[in-house]
């Protein structure tokens, strides 16, 4: 997959596909490998975050980071093929990214990225969202810490199936 491809998969808005297509060409391979690696792996994610920060302008809007967890999340994409993880749940996991710039759009007025913060959880296949709900394994799956996210249909039969869905998911 592309980065563009992912770009429409995930229904990115038009003007933040562009604004990530330019980062990308001004970043392109200069992407710290072993930072995006890092964000992949759920040991290295939280630190390779908060390393990569140095690579950011903070006048891009967090458009920078974006990219930058874009890039992983095609690595994330090729993790999810290995272990056989529906595409679906790829894509409804990744759409975090539409949704946080969605809501810094509807509080801000204009397209940003502020988020990288939590997104580590999804790029490092700790978190999934399966139906309406997301699961974050905690403890090597021994724990599950189960989260709302917002805009998520939360009625009975709604939380039902995602509930059933993440039951033939584990």
């Amino acid at each position: 997959m592309k980065l563009i491809d992912l770009c429409n998969q995930l229904e990115l808005p038009k003007e933040v596909v562009e604004q990530v297509m330019s980062c990308s060409t001004r970043i392109g391979e200069g992407a710290p490998e072993e930072l995006l690696v890092g964000l992949t792996n759920k040991i290295h994610a939280k630190e390779s975050y908060e390393k990569l920060i140095a690579y950011t302008n903070p006048e891009n809007l967090g458009m920078d980071m974006l990219t930058y967890m874009l890039y992983a999340a095609l690595k994330t994409y090729d993790k999810y093929i290995e272990k056989n993880i529906s595409e679906k749940v790829y894509i409804d996991t990744m759409k975090c990214f539409t949704r946080f710039i969605n809501e810094h759009h509807a509080s801000f007025g204009y397209y940003g990225f502020d988020r990288g913060w939590w997104t580590h959880r999804q790029l490092s296949m700790v978190l999934f969202r399966i139906g309406e709900l997301e699961y974050e394994f905690i403890d090597d799956q021994k724990c599950v810490s189960l989260h709302i996210p917002s805009g998520a249909n939360i009625a009975l039969e709604a939380c039902q199936k995602s509930f059933k869905a993440y039951q033939d998911f584990v």
